[in-house]
């Protein structure tokens, strides 16, 4: 994680499909999530091609606006707002989910650290077999049906 990151880290250790956090907030266009005042955006989950759910107010940021990003993520999404343990979390490791993709153009040059950083995350990731197969039943559920569409 880069200094200048927030992040949320686990306080006792997770179980694998273990709920870590419901995602709400207002429903918007991806074209107007906000970016606010400290330079922070990109905090909305992705629901649909053209739509987030998420914090559209300064004065309404939360914890769960601040898990990162990670080429090699250990929570993925069950539906449309849950973030759940992809597998065994260690207590005090920081919790990292996989980015939004599949609707506006979109990306971002990644510094994750991870050996698995693909250096640029896009909107286009999760066309990558590699990556269908990494996370299969942890996409977000627009996207996870996007994908088993395309294997039928």
């Amino acid at each position: 994680m880069r200094p200048d990151c927030k992040g949320i880290f686990a306080k006792e250790p997770l179980t694998k499909d273990e709920r870590l956090a419901i995602f709400g907030g207002h429903v918007m266009r991806v074209l107007d999530e906000p970016e606010f005042l400290d330079g922070t955006s990109d905090l909305a989950l992705q629901i649909d091609e053209q739509f987030v759910i998420g914090t559209a107010h300064e004065n309404e940021l939360e914890d769960t606006d601040y898990f990162n990003h990670s080429c090699n993520p250990n929570a993925g999404f069950k539906g449309q707002i849950f973030l759940v343990a992809m597998s065994l979390v260690a207590a005090g490791a920081e919790v990292f989910r996989k980015c939004r993709g599949g609707g506006q153009p979109y990306g971002f040059e990644c510094c994750c650290g991870s050996p698995e950083c693909r250096g640029r995350v896009t909107d286009n990731d999760w066309k990558l077999p590699e990556l269908q197969q990494r996370y299969n039943g942890y996409f977000s559920w627009f996207l996870q049906e996007k994908i088993d569409r395309l294997k039928s």
